[in-house]
C-alpha cells in the first residue's frame, strides 16, 4: 500500500473524488482538442442521454481544452491531470465500466489488478479512419486485445461495434 501511497502524493491526487458512484468512466482522446476530432463528443452525448448524465464520469485527457462535458451536465475527474493509471492503483474500480475510443489507460493497470473493470472499446464507433495514425492506432490495440483474449486473457475488454452494445 505504501507505492500507492506514494503515487497519489506525487500526482496530488484529491481524495475528494467518489469513483464509486459512477457505472461508467469515460476516456476522453486529445483529438476534439487537437482539431482532428473523431466524434467521440457526440457519441458521449448520445451515450449519456441513454444511462443518464448523473451515472458518468469523463477523465479528461491531461492536455484537453474541451469544456463539453461540463456544459452538458457530465461530471469530469478532478484528477484529470494525472495519469489514470496513478488513479486506479489508489481506488477499487470494479464496479466501473471503463469506455473508450483512443485511449491505452483502460489497458494497462486494469489488465493487473485483482478485479478488473470491464472495458468498452468504442473506436469502431468513431470516425478514426479517416485519420492515418488513429487507424494505426486501432489496429495496434486490436491486435495487442486479439492476442491475449486468444491466449485467455483480458476477457474484460469487449469492442463494441454499435450503440447496443455499448448499453449491454
Amino acid at each position: 500500500m505504501l507505492v500507492f501511497n506514494v503515487l497519489a502524493d506525487i500526482f496530488q491526487l484529491s481524495s475528494e473524488v467518489d469513483y464509486s458512484k459512477y457505472k461508467y468512466i469515460y476516456f476522453e482522446s486529445i483529438y476534439d482538442t487537437e482539431g482532428r476530432g473523431i466524434g467521440e463528443i457526440d457519441i458521449l452525448l448520445k451515450f449519456a442521454e441513454k444511462v443518464g448524465r448523473e451515472n458518468i464520469l469523463v477523465k479528461k485527457h491531461p492536455r484537453s481544452t474541451n469544456f463539453v462535458f461540463e456544459e452538458n451536465g457530465i461530471a469530469v475527474d478532478t484528477n484529470s491531470a494525472a495519469p489514470f493509471e496513478a488513479i486506479q492503483l489508489n481506488h477499487d474500480m470494479s464496479h466501473a465500466v471503463f469506455v473508450s475510443a483512443m485511449s491505452g489507460s483502460v489497458l494497462s493497470v486494469n489488465s493487473i489488478v485483482d478485479s478488473p473493470s470491464a472495458v468498452r472499446l468504442i473506436y469502431s464507433l468513431t470516425e478514426s479512419e479517416k485519420y492515418e495514425d488513429k487507424k494505426k492506432f486501432v489496429e495496434n490495440v486490436k491486435g495487442i486485445v486479439e492476442q491475449f483474449q486468444n491466449a485467455g486473457k483480458l476477457q474484460h475488454i469487449k469492442t463494441v461495434h454499435c450503440f447496443e452494445e455499448l448499453y449491454e
